[in-house]
């Protein structure tokens, strides 16, 4: 398929350094605690640095790091947010300079390690995370694939757009989360953060694909989880469809968001009844992130009425010459 960024003997290699990695931490500690808590470390580290440059890859994952030891410091609610903020801010300073999405992996990770009620503790997680994301910055370095799918640096009002988009949408996704009540709502944030890995050009065509993109793979998940509900196939699955998601992320058909969407809902499926709930989530994530995007672009275009000047640009600026390694 053309569009793909990532050549099939290199995804076949980190399929290869993943299975390396998780197969005797699956045997150890079992795939619902340490295969998931290592894939917190896994997912950045390998797709932040496709996503990313190599130097703001490693300032993501160290951030990650940072993060998980503050909070088993200084356990709270008010150290989740301010974390949070930081990787917001984080994902909107590499999004205008070198440009990338390494940091929305990192968010993505910590949220995934702060909201499932799954994970272990900070203290008992850190050490999988951080064997995940070094095994990833290795791997990576060995294979010199960074920056193979980075977007451009974006100017500074679509990355302004971007933290706007990530910090409303997760607190409006957390409150969805406790609405429900539901012990897996928060795939609402985690699928929403999701969203943030597109470019941010926010057309309808990228609304309606992504929307496709993300029924096809929860149906997908759907019946994976219904046929074959064990932690030991879903699991590998998922990682199988992240790498599938990152070979083709620039493309514009909706095979990237299908593969991403489905390889969350199978992470910790729990037979078919739990995917029926993590597909309320999909739609609760769609419905919030398009709210969002059609928000801020009329907040744009208001503003650009009275302030020409300050309406935010439709195309990416130009890469500078220092984004090259």
């Amino acid at each position: 398929m053309r569009g793909a960024v990532l050549p099939w003997r290199i995804l076949l290699a980190i399929l290869g350094a993943w299975a390396l990695l998780l197969a005797p931490i699956i045997a150890l500690y079992g795939p619902a605690s340490g295969g998931v808590t290592l894939v917190v470390g896994l997912i950045p580290a390998f797709g932040g640095h496709v996503l990313g440059q190599r130097r703001m890859a490693y300032l993501a994952s160290a951030a990650l790091l940072l993060a998980i030891g503050v909070l088993a410091v200084l356990p709270g609610l008010l150290t989740i947010w301010i974390c949070t903020l930081a990787l917001i801010a984080g994902c909107a300073r590499e999004a205008w300079r070198p440009g990338g999405r390494a940091f929305v992996l990192a968010l993505y990770g910590w949220s995934a390690l702060v909201l499932a009620p799954t994970m272990p503790p900070p203290v008992e997680a850190l050490p999988f995370v951080a064997a995940g994301l070094g095994w990833g910055a290795l791997i990576t370095a060995l294979l010199k694939f960074a920056g193979q799918a980075a977007q451009p640096p974006m100017p500074g009002q679509v990355a302004l757009s971007l933290a706007v988009f990530l910090g409303v949408g997760i607190f409006l996704s957390v409150q969805v989360t406790a609405w429900i009540d539901q012990s897996y709502g928060y795939w609402v944030v985690l699928l929403f953060i999701l969203r943030a890995l597109s470019p941010p050009h926010q057309s309808r065509q990228s609304a309606v694909s992504y929307g496709l993109g993300a029924v096809l793979g929860s149906g997908c998940a759907l019946l994976v989880t219904w046929f074959a509900p064990v932690a030991a196939i879903t699991l590998p699955l998922a990682l199988i469809l992240v790498a599938l998601g990152l070979r083709y992320l620039p493309h514009p058909a909706p095979w990237s968001t299908a593969a991403f969407t489905s390889a969350v809902l199978l992470i910790n499926a729990l037979g078919s009844e739990g995917v029926l709930l993590r597909v309320e989530a999909v739609l609760l994530a769609l419905v919030i992130a398009l709210a969002l995007v059609s928000a801020i672009s009329l907040g744009w275009r208001l503003i650009g009425r009275s302030n020409p000047g300050l309406a935010a640009p439709l195309r990416p600026a130009p890469a500078p010459d220092d984004r090259a390694e």
